[in-house]
């Protein structure tokens, strides 16, 4: 069973699209906005962010570090 896209579909689906991105593209400004009125919370998201990304950074290393001590395990290096 194939299903197929109609035309009518893709409108609506090009259309929920267009919203979606109005949308984000209003908050976005918004956000922007708050963000220059409160310099204190600019630099709260980018601390934020730093840790985000150092933690990120850590986990994968711990997964990686199990993974090659199981590896080393199984294959008895």
């Amino acid at each position: 069973m194939t299903t197929r896209l109609t035309c009518s579909q893709a409108y609506a689906t090009r259309e929920d699209f267009s919203s979606q991105r109005s949308l984000l593209t209003s908050i976005e400004t918004r956000m922007g906005g708050v963000l220059n009125q409160m310099p204190g919370i600019n630099s709260l998201i980018t601390m934020i962010r730093s840790r985000r990304r150092r933690d990120s950074v850590i986990v994968a290393c711990v997964i990686a570090g199990c993974v090659l001590l199981l590896l080393g395990y199984l294959f008895g290096f």
